[in-house]
């Protein structure tokens, strides 16, 4: 545990006045408890005012908060949805009370007296506006309740549950009641000091009332007509989330400190009042006084050592622990408990090593979440890509709200759940949302209580992952033997590859380009597989994944042999390189989302099988693999290395197609499909490049776009021997088929699969507008040249023996039937791409 339950429960306690669902209310409670007139001035009696008052509030919010968990806890979920309708009638009614107040109106709760069994007229009114505050409170901090208190009253036995709940009571209470107290002597001071000003004070709280309430009935308001995410734009809201938010981290975040002083204040309150108060005369004789002076002591000792115990209780140090050669920590370890994934996989927070992690805590319930889930998480994920992870974990949430306030948001997270809240618990959350920081090494480095923008979130990632004083490097990988050391001497690498480098056992002596035109991609002193490849993937039958694809999506088809595999874009964008053996051949399949490159190549080299992964760095925005045998780098759109001890070796590439899954599924029922089940936990399906496709501008590029075509218009790339030809997709989808030459060889390019989805435009692939695909044949067949046309219906027909033939390059019906033409190497890539790596390659124009 980070920090001990107890310790977390009144520091959850303390903060639960100041959620922004119900920030509003502090400053509404204080004006109504400003406007309640007493019959008396003096400052005992203010104080004893305030102690009463406040005392009956806490229990007001107890009882709020115990049903409602109570009844939550017990399966009555429906009560969450009735939440913002009961918060806009409390925000109406303090509206009304304020006007009320402002014509005139006085409150007049008469409190008890001392030696006096007569009971308070009004001070139900009080309890009633205690319940107006908490139920106004609610959505936001009933998650925090439910995880903190409910969970240990659940999970826990009834005497340390019922003491985690009593614990969360009394913090709450030290806050309602300090607060009171410091009111209650402003306006006696005022009043005492200005008896004339006395007539003015209950207008202005009445003032404050309608503002606090008027702000309540637009929040809630807009939240239900037009959600939480048309929020973000208002200075109001966002003014009062950040007032909210730096009340949690003063408060919450030293709550065992403020415990003692608010708890000092209290006790010195209520010794005061019981040892100078004149009400009625004296109320104590010497014997008493010196029994309260005595509580008193008591009191301010207990809290004393309480302070010391919470202070002490934090999670235990993992310095002790670690063996030599380990990389030192920067924070707590991560709880290493699994959690389920909304995939049905499960998954722990060890998955994630190697690559930064942002876990953000929400619920669909919670406004501030889904604010900051639209106006945070998403444009920051979208703008990171892979450099940094992100887990999103639902808490007491309800999957099918969950997800629907997912697709709304449109945000890209692996979506994990923390049912019961014990990861929330475990990290220490004191707000929500909550958001919490974990290095590539799994240590826990930050969390933020409270929601954050843009801008907060950028700057914070920033800050820990990305900046070159992160503490963000993998652990190194293992060597059995020393790292041999290359002398570099003569190579002077630029600061920012130096810098991610550092591991590396690369020759950067041997080399084909300029180490200039690398760029580090993922910042990391070692960014190497930080997007991770997959070695020795699993497969599953067409039938199976007929279960969780649709038939617009795109994805790699490679065949071998009577081996046909389809991989799809919505694992590959999440992997970029996978290593295996289809057929007989050793193959590395690859594909670059900032490209929408997808190659396919034979992974020996001088008759060695290598190994490759993701190396972080880019080339003119593609993607630079690296193999683990000697550390060179590879340029995969086209398999040169580049650097290395293989600098100048070329990959064999082989013919592969990006193709729509129905057509996969129809043409070889017996293939074979990328299986989801990776090891990783990863958001298949989503597209972590939302609108990627239709920008103006490629990412991570640095050099001057081809003006010729839009950056990002898809060509059909075709190699043949060491010729190379763009056909760009906005000519061949009027011609559908486009008989060439390339290379001295006939060849056909085909256009077709018009719905096929892109992989790279909706945050959900299968609503990804529809872009087509490209594929391309050597045109012979039985030693014959032919002349392809178009058919119509994805079909296409030769004019020298009239046979049909399909998208896959097979003749279906004709003299031919049962033909299959030859692949060519091709890619449906960017233009911007293929025009950096072949500038002066001719393009087909039509």
């Amino acid at each position: 545990m980070i920090e001990a339950p107890l310790a977390l429960a009144f520091g959850a306690g303390l903060v639960a006045t100041m959620n922004p669902c119900g920030f509003a209310m502090l400053p509404a409670y204080l004006s109504y408890f400003v406007g309640l007139d007493g019959e008396d001035t003096s400052r005992p009696a203010a104080l004893r005012r305030a102690l009463i008052v406040g005392a009956v509030m806490s229990s007001a919010f107890l009882v709020v908060f115990g049903i409602t968990g109570i009844a939550i806890t017990a399966g009555f979920r429906a009560v969450i949805d009735w939440i913002p309708y009961i918060a806009l009638a409390v925000g109406a009614g303090i509206v009304v009370l304020g006007i009320a107040m402002l014509r005139g109106f006085e409150l007049n709760v008469r409190l008890p007296k001392a030696k006096r069994a007569g009971k308070g007229n009004n001070l139900r009114s009080v309890f009633g506006f205690g319940i107006s505050y908490a139920l106004a409170s609610l959505s936001c901090t009933l998650p925090v309740f439910l995880s903190v208190v409910a969970t240990n009253l659940t999970a826990t036995n009834l005497v340390s549950g019922t003491a985690t709940f009593l614990v969360y009571g009394l913090g709450m209470a030290f806050m309602l009641m300090t607060v009171t107290l410091g009111v209650a002597l402003g306006k006696q001071s005022i009043v005492g000091r200005l008896r004339s000003s006395a007539r003015y004070i209950n207008r202005i709280a009445g003032g404050v009332l309608v503002l606090a309430g008027g702000y309540i009935v637009w929040f809630w308001g807009t939240n239900l007509a037009s959600g939480a995410g048309a929020l973000n734009n208002s200075g109001a809201f966002r003014f009062t989330e950040t007032l909210s938010q730096r009340a949690t981290e003063i408060f919450g975040e030293n709550a065992a400190v403020w415990g003692f002083i608010f708890g000092g204040v209290i006790v010195a309150a209520i010794a005061y009042v019981l040892i100078r108060s004149r009400y009625d005369g004296p109320l104590l004789g010497d014997s008493s006084r010196r029994r309260v002076v005595g509580l008193s002591a008591a009191l301010v000792i207990s809290l004393v050592a309480g302070a010391a115990f919470f202070s002490n209780s934090s999670g235990t140090s993992t310095a002790a622990t670690m063996a030599p050669g380990e990389v030192m920590p920067t924070g707590p370890a991560a709880p290493t408990a699994s959690f389920a994934m909304f995939d049905g996989s499960n998954a722990t927070f060890a998955d994630y090593h190697g690559t930064p992690l942002v876990v953000n805590f929400w619920a669909s319930w919670c406004p501030s979440c889904v604010a900051e889930l639209s106006a945070a998480f998403r444009p920051v994920q979208q703008s990171l890509g892979d450099q940094v992870a992100f887990l999103g974990l639902n808490i007491q949430d309800e999957r099918d709200k969950a997800v629907a306030l997912v697709d709304e948001t449109g945000v890209l997270f692996d979506l994990g759940e923390d049912p019961d809240g014990s990861l929330y618990t475990e990290f220490g959350g004191l707000g929500m949302p909550f958001t919490v920081f974990i290095d590539a090494n799994g240590f826990v480095i930050d969390k933020h209580n409270g929601p954050l923008t843009e801008g907060q979130l950028a700057s914070r990632i920033d800050e820990l992952f990305l900046g070159p004083d992160a503490a963000i490097a993998a652990p190194a990988p293992v060597q059995d033997q020393p790292p041999t050391i290359v002398d570099h001497s003569d190579v002077e690498l630029p600061s920012r590859i130096e810098r991610a480098s550092g591991a590396w056992l690369t020759d950067w002596t041997l080399r084909t380009i300029d180490l200039e035109e690398l760029d580090v991609g993922i910042p990391s002193s070692d960014p190497r597989d930080a997007i991770p490849p997959l070695d020795a993937p699993e497969y599953e039958s067409v039938a199976a994944a007929n279960g969780w694809l649709d038939d617009r999506e795109p994805g790699v088809l490679f065949t071998e042999g009577d081996d046909s595999r389809f991989f799809p874009l919505r694992i590959l964008t999440f992997h970029e390189v996978v290593n295996d053996t289809v057929g007989d051949r050793p193959v590395v399949i690859t594909f670059c989302p900032l490209c929408n490159t997808a190659v396919v190549f034979d992974a020996r080299v001088d008759g060695e099988v290598l190994r490759f992964g993701v190396s972080g760095l880019l080339r003119n925005s593609d993607l630079v693999m690296w193999d683990s045998a000697t550390d060179s780098l590879w340029q995969q759109i086209n398999g040169e290395g580049i650097v290395g001890a293989h600098a100048g070796k070329q990959l064999d590439l082989l013919s592969s197609s990006i193709v729509r899954w129905g057509d996969f599924a129809e043409s070889f029922p017996d293939g074979l499909v990328l299986s989801q089940q990776t090891g990783f936990s990863r958001s298949y399906g989503r597209n972590p490049y939302e609108g990627y496709s239709s920008s103006t501008r490629p990412f991570l590029f640095n050099g001057d776009a081809d003006p010729r075509y839009p950056a990002l218009e898809r060509v059909v790339g075709v190699t043949v021997a060491d010729a190379d030809k763009a056909f760009p997709f906005s000519v061949i989808a009027t011609e559908k088929a486009i008989n060439d030459t390339v290379g001295g060889s006939p060849i056909v390019v085909l256009w077709g699969a018009a719905d096929t989805a892109d992989a790279l435009d909706s945050s959900d692939i299968t609503a990804g507008q529809s872009v087509g695909t490209g594929v391309a044949f050597f045109r012979t067949a039985n030693g014959q040249e032919l002349t392809f046309s178009e058919a119509g219906d994805d079909r296409f027909v030769d004019a020298e023996t009239g046979s049909t033939w399909n998208l896959f390059g097979r003749a279906i019906d004709g003299p031919l039937e049962g033909s299959q033409l030859e692949g060519v190497v091709h890619r449906n890539e960017f233009w911007f791409a293929w025009a950096a790596f072949n500038p002066e390659a001719p393009v087909y124009t039509g």
